[in-house]
């Protein structure tokens, strides 16, 4: 029960993407009093780059809370404790006074996506929250963005005494302790049981950011040091000395906010971003698949797991759309921004009513500054005349990049079916359209991996348009809840401060005193039986289109490396020198195999290759597997050089394993590389089975930047070859061990050539070995475990109903038996 003399109130923080927010919460009831919002600006120097100045959120922090009380006319004195929660991973640099250096790397910041694959490529057991392993895994994350700072900004890392978050940035201010939060460290630092990632940081020789870390972590509740210092309390307008409560990430701190604590609840949070967090049970806290994050482990008092889900940009399309309208600035979105954090603050007095904060319908950015009422209540209307599907109209909301389930930082907002008879409601409904598919397919992606939710509770700027709310549940085809306090992060926030201050035994007593609900809303059956043609045409657009937007990639900026002029190709060159990070050259990876799976373009349409090869691409194929023939080693005759050139002008970022099924293979191997051929296999039968024509061919190979490997037909003995790469262990990168004889696709499988395979493996953990023939999603569980990391696939993928699920079926069979292959030094 509540403490019988506690003080009335306390302070619930939101430190949002748009603005900070303040909340006063009646700590008895937990409904709220009043809130006060002050915007702040964010730049997006480069494409995909998203910044802000730290100090504009301390600042905007100290206006909302003193406007909230003043309006609200509460003393400082009945203020019992408070909470902050902030955006996240929204990483910044601080000297040893605890001031930025350096602009922060906002949380839907894309730069970092090139260190994303040097983190993946370590393979450390980390990264099972990475869609259990597998990845990819998110440039939103704190390790790739520090990780950039360091690679992309040396000098400013070595300056940096301490590299936070901004919630360890505000909980500085407030208290002068530097402590991290057990939340964000668990879903979004890779941490394993409150303990730091030694060995994942070690393989990226980034160890030395444990010392710029936080040496403390603190569960969200647990108070903070002493409470406000007395510097921070007059910046507030606060007593000194008021608690402090840890928070968290906002989204998961509104799960408290909306009481999703129960196992099967799963929590739609949205705003600028969605995010769709699910509690699992303690049977299932070590829940992992593709397509997800999670499951994290303790990431909030009393929950033993949250699976996780999320959409970049959702409210921030909309508000995108409103200011593309709107605005008189030449297209410059930020220009209307208060930086100061002055006199666009709102506030909103409910004298202990029912209702929340500042009602918005900016279509999800509860954090934003105050919306134009007129033109969203006109546009809403207009787009409630607009038919289900928009008459063809299909938006991609992946304009700051897609979170799940594809994890693809590079990918990038589309609109497909635009006519003349579409106007401005069309594209707003499309909009919301859009947001809601991406929601639908990350509860399918969910459902995939065995987690189904029994209760979706919604909160945020969603729930204050009812136009929204609804496509939402008839999309999904889910009945959605709602409460009687939609800013949950705040709320959240405030049930953690009631905890700390002694208010309530633990949190979820505070749970069940201060959050209320207020209904449901319900699918339309005929509605949600017509959104089915828009949908499946959502889902195949990012398929289709997924090639095309790469040039949008976010450049490197300035970078203050004497080697680096700032561009990606610079960055490239640098980077493929890292331990784990994919190069033509030919060395290994240090740490760990790869699953690598590489489409056969034999089986492919021969006339329509360029066709087939966009689709293997969007498709997620590893490599392209293209076989030249010359008909006279084997009885078939193929492609050249000249068609892998074409190859390679139509996907650049493809890498191209060309097999050479020819007499004379060392003919072909300069053109090859003039054409743009990543790797060349040549028979060991074509060099006689002569150990110094292999060699020197293979060096051939590797000087013109190709990597070289060999292949061996299924009679052949592999004796020779173990003996070469014994004696010169980088002489090949690759072995290909075929499992039918060359020349024809479509023969089936001979499992006589495993016994080899074995042997190789055995002798040579770290070498890539590859399989070629009659591989299916049958047969690749024999592969994978004699020891096979690289398979070839024709039919098996090109001739299935759903050629994604195939390719991903085989990756997911060889990743199953790579990790006694893994523990390398």
């Amino acid at each position: 029960s509540v403490r019988a003399m506690a003080p009335k109130y306390v302070l619930g923080v939101d430190g949002g993407t748009g603005g900070i927010r303040a909340g006063l919460f009646d700590v008895k009831t937990g409904v709220p009093v009043g809130f006060a919002n002050t915007p702040y600006k964010t730049t997006h120097p480069e494409p995909g780059y998203a910044e802000q100045n730290p100090r504009d959120w301390w600042l905007c922090l100290g206006k909302s809370t003193r406007r909230v009380l003043a309006e609200t006319g509460v003393k400082p004195e009945s203020v019992v404790g408070m909470c902050c929660d902030t955006t996240c991973c929204t990483v910044v640099a601080l000297d040893e006074k605890g001031d930025a250096i350096m602009p922060s790397i906002l949380w839907m910041d894309m730069r970092a996506a090139e260190q994303t694959e040097q983190v993946l490529a370590t393979s450390d057991p980390a990264l099972r929250v990475c869609c259990g392993g597998a990845g990819p895994v998110s440039a939103e994350w704190m390790i790739p963005k520090a990780l950039w700072v360091k690679q992309r900004k040396p000098l400013l890392w070595e300056s940096a005494a301490m590299i936070c978050e901004y919630q360890d940035f505000l909980n500085l201010k407030l208290t002068g302790k530097y402590m991290a939060s057990g939340n964000n460290v668990a879903v979004r630092w890779h941490f394993v049981d409150g303990e730091p990632p030694v060995s994942l940081l070690e393989k990226l020789e980034l160890s030395d950011l444990v010392d710029k870390w936080p040496k403390r972590v603190v569960a969200p509740g647990d108070t903070i040091g002493d409470g406000l210092t007395a510097k921070a309390a007059t910046h507030l307008g606060l007593a000194k000395g008021t608690p402090v409560a840890q928070g968290g990430a906002d989204a998961f701190i509104a799960m408290l906010g909306l009481g999703v604590v129960s196992p099967g609840q799963l929590a739609l949070i949205t705003g600028s971003s969605h995010l769709h967090l699910g509690v699992v049970s303690h049977e299932n806290k070590e829940m992992v698949g593709p397509g997800v994050f999670g499951a994290y482990r303790n990431a909030l008092p009393g929950v033993s797991g949250i699976l996780e889900g999320g959409q970049t940009s959702t409210g921030s399309v909309v508000r995108w759309y409103k200011e593309l309208l709107t605005n008189t600035n030449g297209g410059d979105t930020t220009a209307n921004t208060n930086t100061d954090g002055g006199d666009t603050t709102t506030t909103t007095n409910t004298n202990g009513g029912d209702t929340t904060a500042t009602t918005t319908t900016n279509g999800g950015d509860t954090s934003a500054d105050a919306p134009d009422d007129d033109f969203y209540a006109k546009i809403t209307e207009q787009a409630k005349q607009v038919p289900i599907g928009c008459e063809g109209l299909i938006v991609q909301e992946h304009f700051q990049g897609n979170r799940t389930p594809h994890v693809d930082a590079l990918s990038r907002g589309v609109l497909v079916g635009l006519t003349l008879k579409h106007g401005r409601a069309h594209l707003f409904r499309a909009i919301l359209e859009g947001v809601s598919f991406g929601t639908r397919l990350i509860f399918e992606t969910m459902a995939g991996v065995g987690y189904t939710p029994t209760e979706v509770v919604v909160a945020g700027g969603t729930t204050q348009s009812e136009l929204w709310l609804q496509i939402h549940a008839d999309v999904a085809g889910i009945p959605f809840r709602k409460t009687k306090c939609h800013d949950a992060p705040a709320l959240g926030c405030a049930v953690l401060a009631a905890v700390a201050a002694g208010c309530y035994p633990d949190v979820p007593a505070a749970v069940k005193a201060m959050v209320h609900f207020s209904g449901v809303v319900t699918p339309n059956e005929e509605a949600h039986a017509a959104y089915a043609s828009a949908y499946a045409a959502y889902k195949a657009t990012y398929h289709a289109t997924k090639h095309i937007g790469r040039g949008q990639a976010p450049r490197g900026g300035d970078c203050d490396v004497a080697t680096a002029k700032g561009d990606v190709a610079t960055a490239k060159r640098k980077t493929n020198d890292s331990p784990g990070v994919p190069s033509r050259k030919p060395t290994r990876n240090k740490n760990r195999l790869t699953a690598i799976v590489a489409p056969s373009l034999l089986a492919a349409d021969q006339g329509n290759l360029s066709s087939e090869v966009a689709r293997m691409v969007c498709f997620g194929a590893d490599w392209l597997h293209v076989d030249i023939m010359d008909g006279h080693f084997v009885p078939n005759l193929t492609i050249g050089p000249s068609v892998v050139a074409r190859l390679k002008s139509l996907a650049s970022d493809a890498f191209l394993d060309c097999h050479l099924s020819c007499s004379d293979p060392g003919s072909l191997v300069k053109s090859l590389a003039e054409a743009g051929a990543d790797s060349v296999t040549f028979h060991w039968e074509a060099v006689d089975c002569d150990i110094r024509k292999a060699e020197q061919l293979a060096l051939k190979i590797q000087a013109l930047g190709m990597r070289a490997a060999i292949a061996v037909k299924p009679s052949t003995p592999i004796d020779a070859i173990v003996f070469m790469l014994k004696t010169s262990p980088t002489v090949f990168d690759m072995v290909l061990c075929l499992s039918v004889e060359p020349g024809f696709g479509g023969q089936p499988f001979m499992p006589a050539v495993l016994p080899k395979v074995k042997a190789l493996r055995e002798a040579f953990p770290r070498l890539n070995i590859q399989m070629d023939g009659g591989v299916n999603l049958k047969t690749v569980e024999m592969c994978a475990a004699a020891g096979v990391n690289v398979v070839v696939a024709g039919s098996a993928v090109f001739g299935a109903s759903d050629p994604e699920q195939a390719i991903a079926g085989l990756r997911h069979a060889l990743q199953a038996e790579l990790p006694g292959y893994s523990d390398y030094e």
